[in-house]
């Protein structure tokens, strides 16, 4: 499931971003995939630790799962599965998410 979320928010993204530039034929389609990638995979690896620790002390405290970490794995089972639900449908309809 995380893939597939990730594939989502990727592809949604990506295509609001390089749409003019592939589509005014600036650049091709590969080299906007390369450069998507690479600038992808950078922020996710310099900025990624940023999220979790905000999601992991603000959002969900971690300390308030100690007795039943079960229900912590779950709820972000169900956050992963909403996501690219919420992803999904809308770029299957061609709609616009801002994500």
């Amino acid at each position: 499931m995380p893939r597939q979320t990730d594939k989502q928010t990727g592809a949604n993204d990506v295509a609001n971003a390089f749409g003019t530039s592939v589509g005014s034929k600036t650049i091709t389609l590969r080299q906007a995939f390369i450069i998507a990638s690479l600038f992808e995979f950078a922020g996710a690896l310099l900025l990624g630790r940023v999220s979790t620790n905000t999601i992991a002390s603000v959002i969900a405290d971690i300390n308030s799962f100690t007795c039943d970490p079960e229900v912590y794995a779950y709820a972000m089972v169900c956050a992963l599965g909403v996501g690219t639900i919420w992803l999904l449908i809308p770029s299957y309809l061609g709609l616009n998410v801002l994500s």
